[in-house]
């Protein structure tokens, strides 16, 4: 059976093996042993909602146009928009396509954020402070 971790649970995992010197060095970069595309998204939801972020993600996509981004992240001033995957997920080229089109937008930013490695960038991203930039 696979196990399920959330990036808190994950990242706990990784704080208490150091902790223990149990930890290589590599383990410290190496993803989950599976995370889920939900769990993912949990996180993110969290981080930037704790940062005064606004999101938005559709919960059922399977009567949508394909290709649309995950997330939709808004703040006054600020608007993001990301496609987050996780394991051996790619982007498709429906996505491709959507990601090229929203990044010629002025002021709006486009993400792919792969699992747990993307963690540090989302972090750093997340918790800056306001930009001056219309969405």
């Amino acid at each position: 059976m696979t196990e399920h971790w959330t990036v808190t649970e994950y990242h706990a995992y990784l704080r208490g093996a150091a902790a223990r010197g149990r930890l290589r060095q590599a383990e410290t970069v190496l993803p989950p042993p599976s995370l889920t595309h939900k769990a993912f998204q949990a996180a993110i939801v969290r981080l930037a909602t704790a940062h005064g972020w606004k999101a938005h993600f559709t919960t059922n996509s399977r009567k949508s146009p394909s290709g649309w981004p995950d997330l939709v992240l808004a703040r006054v001033g600020e608007c993001l928009i990301a496609e987050m995957k996780v394991g051996t997920d790619t982007v498709s080229i429906e996505q491709a396509v959507w990601l090229q089109l929203l990044g010629t937008v002025p002021g709006l930013e486009t993400y792919v954020w792969h699992g747990p490695d993307a963690w540090p960038q989302i972090e750093q991203r997340l918790t800056q402070p306001k930009r001056n930039t219309e969405c």
